[in-house]
């Protein structure tokens, strides 16, 4: 058990490594500002007298990308937690392979419409920008921003939104935004709307914002401002 836990170990670290090729540049104006990249990078720069701190960042590195996966610290200890551990990882390092510009923006363009982690990463397994064009053909993904499925045209009718949904299905539920803010490259797809609409009061109208947070293109969080 323990040889199994030190094989587990090492390949989260590992793959830790692969992913410290990646840095996206955030704006502090956009609500996404984070320094875990240089995390990630400092964590095999330091001394071995430093190890005690770069261990600590890379604990808070590890229980952050289990977040983003759905995960809590307690389920890293089950089998399904861990295989949905790795699954995130492997995403992250197919990620960071991605260096041509080209292949890039292939792949963030179509990323909305990839149902989940899964298609991601099967996407991201194919050899090559063409042969993602293949794939990319015959799942049909081009089609899937006019193929609206039930739930979310209730959502659109009802003017209404809910996370995961694409940024084009947000603007036909509640509009275009005022204001849009972009965190890093905009081909990434990270992303601030804001909307700002006058609401009944016992006290009259009242000046409200809504913001939305995007992340890969699709909605990652929402929060409603009074004035």
């Amino acid at each position: 058990m323990k040889k199994r836990n030190f094989h587990f170990i090492f390949f989260i670290l590992l793959i830790l490594h692969l992913c410290s090729c990646v840095h996206i540049s955030r704006s502090t104006q956009s609500g996404y500002s984070d320094t875990t990249n240089d995390k990630i990078t400092s964590i095999y720069s330091g001394t071995n007298a430093e190890m005690s701190t770069q261990s600590i960042h890379n604990d808070k590195l590890m229980l952050k990308l289990a977040a983003e996966s759905g995960l809590k610290p307690e389920d890293l200890a089950t089998p399904e937690g861990q295989m949905k551990f790795r699954e995130a990882l492997e995403l992250k390092a197919l990620e960071a392979q991605l260096t041509d510009e080209r292949e890039k923006k292939q792949y963030y363009q179509n990323l909305p419409w990839l149902k989940d982690k899964q298609e991601q990463v099967e996407f991201l397994k194919q050899n090559g920008y063409y042969a993602r064009q293949i794939w990319l053909r015959e799942k049909g993904i081009g089609k899937r921003p006019t193929e609206i499925d039930k739930p979310t045209e209730d959502l659109i009718a009802n003017k209404d939104i809910a996370l995961g949904m694409p940024l084009e299905f947000v603007k036909r539920s509640w509009g275009n935004p005022d204001s849009v803010e972009i965190a890093g490259n905009s081909l990434f797809g990270n992303q601030r709307w804001k909307y700002k609409r006058y609401t009944p009061s016992p006290e009259g109208y009242r000046l409200q914002s809504r913001v939305i947070y995007f992340e890969g293109g699709k909605v990652a969080g929402w929060e409603q401002i009074d004035h």
